[in-house]
């Protein structure tokens, strides 16, 4: 016969020899540890439920802290938290934009010695004004072991976004990478730059420094009163020159055309270069156009513009000369640009070419062939003027009879045509010898 399978849990109750009332007395034993068992298992699940809800809660509350207090405001807090496109931002006191982005250089802490961000978006303002300038953002950055606070900024009104603007982070003084190496220092340039429109009564002076591809150091100016900026201009950073001034017109309360015809215009023009310029110089007018103004009710009457370019023996040079721009209806001068830089003993002492303009422009059309042989078929000449050579590194001083009378010749080609952001090719030809002075032409 086969013996029965042995039950561990019921051992206690298959013990034959047992009594039954001993049989009742371990069931309900072991009926009562289960139930507290249960009990024991639903408490541990209700404390770790409880457990979760206060931590969440508390880490909820300790971030949504965190989130509201991070914008830098008139307190000079920083913001660490992230927004959603992985960019930080924040809030400034008297700021039009309600945040913008800020950069991750401005994670506390922050240097020692550095003033706080928010006092930095004040020295920001005085300059560029909450109403007129919206900031992008906002990052700190060093030059030269120099720290500083760096602006992204737009006009309020639409138009192109500015270069970065610099805040000395330690003075709260505006910067311009560089600017250490001028001559004329930024007080300086600011004195010559209202000296150059007294009458104006501008409310505040934006400077920039930067340097041309020539190599010349140079400051950049802006007058403004308020909303408007009323002049433009650049110094010389070495010398502190007036290179350019330009007032803006305002085109309110303007007539709709000129008051003033080109011929009268023209004679403001020469007036003012002879008395500028202690005498008459040897110029040519050589273009002038007209450019009406805009303002919220149209187009108004705007500003005639004059180029003179600088004659030597009757011929002209490439970069010496004059631009002058006259109100068209106040008949006063509204821009002033002069370059005169080289001396009349740097020019070849030879006026008379011995390359005609035929031989000039074929030679050029030769070389253009063999660089792009595909584009032969849509060559085309724009000009060839016969002119001195003289532009030379900003610095130098040319030695007697180096500057040269050369064909300057500017052409393009179908791939030139198509892109308007392109630029003719230029090709300068030695009016003596027929050797090329310069080759530019790249697609």
């Amino acid at each position: 016969m086969a013996a029965e399978a042995h039950d561990n849990e019921n051992e206690d109750f298959n013990t034959p020899h047992l009594p039954e009332r001993y049989h009742l007395t371990v069931k309900a034993k072991k009926r009562q540890r289960l139930k507290k068992q249960v009990l024991m298992a639903g408490a541990a699940v209700i404390v770790i439920a409880l457990m979760y809800f206060l931590l969440s809660w508390a880490a909820g509350g300790l971030f949504s802290g965190m989130q509201a207090s991070s914008p830098v405001t008139a307190t000079g807090s920083v913001q660490s938290a992230e927004d959603a496109s992985g960019a930080a931002t924040m809030n400034s006191t008297g700021n039009t934009t309600p945040a913008f982005r800020q950069g991750a250089a401005l994670t506390p802490p922050l240097p020692a010695g550095v003033i706080a961000p928010d006092a930095a978006v004040a020295a920001l303002q005085a300059g560029y004004p909450a109403a007129d300038y919206t900031i992008i953002e906002m990052d700190l950055t060093q030059s030269h072991g120099r720290p500083l606070y760096r602006f992204d900024i737009e006009p309020s009104s639409g138009s192109s976004s500015l270069s970065p603007i610099f805040v000395d982070a330690a003075t709260g003084s505006f910067y311009s990478p560089g600017e250490e190496t001028a001559g004329i220092p930024r007080d300086n340039a600011e004195q010559r730059a209202r000296a150059a429109f007294p009458a104006l009564g501008a409310e505040r002076c934006t400077l920039t420094f930067t340097t041309n591809n020539n190599g010349q150091k140079l400051w950049e100016y802006s007058l403004h009163r308020g909303s408007h900026i009323l002049a433009t201009g650049t110094l010389d950073a070495e010398t502190g020159e007036m290179i350019a001034s330009a007032r803006v017109i305002q085109p309110e309360n303007r007539p709709a055309v000129p008051v003033l015809d080109t011929e009268r215009a023209l004679a403001v023009a020469d007036r003012y270069i002879i008395d500028k310029n202690g005498g008459q110089l040897p110029l040519n007018m050589s273009r002038s156009y007209y450019e009406p103004a805009a303002s919220s009710s149209g187009i108004v009457a705007g500003q005639y513009v004059f180029v003179y370019e600088r004659m030597f023996q009757d011929i002209p040079t490439d970069v010496d000369g004059f631009i002058v721009t006259v109100d068209a209806v106040t008949g006063e001068v509204t821009g002033y640009t002069r370059q005169w830089t080289t001396p009349e003993h740097a020019f070849s002492a030879s006026a008379q070419p011995d390359i005609i303009r035929r031989e000039a422009t074929f030679a050029v059309l030769q070389k253009a062939k063999e660089q792009y042989p595909e584009y032969v078929g849509g060559l085309r000449i724009i000009s060839a003027d016969i002119r001195w050579k003289n532009e030379v590194p900003y610095g130098t001083v040319p030695r007697p009879g180096t500057i040269p009378l050369a064909w300057k010749v500017i052409f393009d080609d179908e791939v030139i045509r198509a892109d308007a952001s392109a630029q003719p090719a230029v090709a300068w030809v030695d009016a003596q010898s027929g050797e090329f002075l310069a080759f530019e032409y790249r697609h």
